[in-house]
């Protein structure tokens, strides 16, 4: 064990000042420059969904710390949530005439609403589109990055074996060296072709799986625009039940203050 251990640190110094190495044939490169294209983009694919689930980067970054600790939060309110908050607070102190006190709280919950179809759009990114993402790359790419490295330590096994059936003499050496190189060989190509298979796999599985992630997150979209227009129309209707705006009753509420005062 010490000896191969030494074996492939002497063949990887070797390389590093251009020393001879095998290469992996082109079909295989291009496979692994398309595996490491799709865990790039999967990665980008993450992090843009996230941006939009949360969009503050602190709050972000906070998130990802709770989810590697496994660290549960009480869920916050929204930025939307907050400010029909404000709107229905406002109600509660600013008085002027019923039509604007009612408008107030109608804008409230409206914004209420809104912020709660935010917080379920964007729960339904995370477990429709980001978390498979999130499987795809814990799973099928990291198996392929696993059985990469395996192949890259064959590889170098090989090119030690090369390296003693070159250097061996006498018949008995060169006999030894032969069958070891032979092995080598057979080990570094059933590796090779197992690799190209787990990668192609792993490809597919990402092409289709993408296509049915892309479409979970266009409908939850379309879901939540039709739920926002559904959420202002009936603001619009209720704000329009309320009549139009009385400017006697806007004056007289203007003119109390300055009443009382004199």
């Amino acid at each position: 064990m010490a000896s191969t251990m030494f074996n492939r640190a002497k063949q990887i110094a070797s390389e590093n000042i251009g020393g001879v190495k095998t290469e992996y044939d082109e079909d295989l490169q291009k496979l692994f420059q398309d595996l490491k294209l799709t865990k790039e983009w999967s990665e980008k694919f993450i992090r843009k969904a996230e941006e939009v689930i949360q969009p503050n980067p602190t709050l972000r970054a906070e998130g990802l710390v709770n989810d590697a600790f496994d660290i549960k939060k009480p869920e916050t309110m929204t930025v939307t949530e907050g400010m029909g908050v404000t709107f229905e607070n406002a109600s509660l102190q600013l008085f002027g005439d019923e039509r604007y006190t009612q408008t107030l709280k109608l804008m409230g919950l409206a914004e209420r609403h809104l912020g709660g179809a935010q917080r379920k759009l964007a729960n339904e990114i995370q477990q429709k589109y980001v978390a498979p993402f999130k499987l795809f790359l814990q799973n099928e790419v990291a198996e392929c990055t696993k059985e990469k490295k395996s192949l890259e330590t064959k590889r170098i096994d090989l090119d030690v074996a090369k390296a003693k059936a070159h250097k061996a003499k006498k018949p008995a050496e060169k006999d030894a060296a032969d069958k070891e190189l032979k092995a080598a060989e057979e080990d570094f190509t059933r590796q090779s072709d197992f690799m190209k298979v787990a990668i192609r796999k792993a490809l597919a599985a990402h092409r289709q799986q993408h296509f049915q992630w892309m479409s979970e997150l266009r409908e939850a979209q379309i879901e939540h625009f039709k739920e926002c227009n559904s959420i202002m129309e009936e603001l619009t209707q209720g704000i329009q039940k309320l009549g139009e705006p009385d400017p006697a009753a806007d004056a007289s509420a203007n003119d109390a203050p300055a009443a009382e005062a004199a």
